[in-house]
């Protein structure tokens, strides 16, 4: 599929999922066993399914949320992702309950492509960051 290819499609599927909720755009954008890999808590996201359920869950949490691309570095079969990401944690997140309080993050996502669509995912950020901010530390 190519690089600007790659490329086009990790910027679509943050705009659409994180941005605006769209995670229907996963059916187009992600293989039907795709894996991600997330820092923290032993996370693993299976399948396009998961990956919708995990945004939605982000949206809930965080309803202003909004993720900007800072960078991105990419390969024939790789795309990585240096990113942002604000909201307030306005709403309950797993076991965690409301805070109110803002949340900025940084980090960055290696994408791995098969035929054109992501088929693994490892995301990377500061736990400890997040945890202060939500005083959770």
């Amino acid at each position: 599929m190519g690089v600007e290819n790659n490329i086009a499609l990790v910027r679509r599927t943050i705009e659409e999922a994180y941005n605006h909720g769209n995670v229907d755009v996963y059916d187009q954008t992600l293989t039907e066993n795709y894996v991600a890999h997330a820092p923290g808590r032993g996370d693993k996201i299976n399948g396009r399914d998961g990956a919708k359920h995990r945004v939605l869950a982000l949206r809930r949490a965080a309803p202003d949320l909004r993720v900007t691309i800072d960078k991105l570095v990419a390969d024939d079969d790789h795309v990585v992702t240096q990113w942002r990401l604000k909201g307030t944690h306005d709403g309950p997140f797993n076991d965690l309950a409301p805070t109110n309080r803002p949340v900025t993050l940084a980090g960055a996502t290696i994408d791995r492509f098969v035929n054109g669509q992501v088929a693994e995912s490892w995301h990377y950020w500061d736990t400890a960051h997040l945890d202060t901010q939500l005083g959770t530390a």
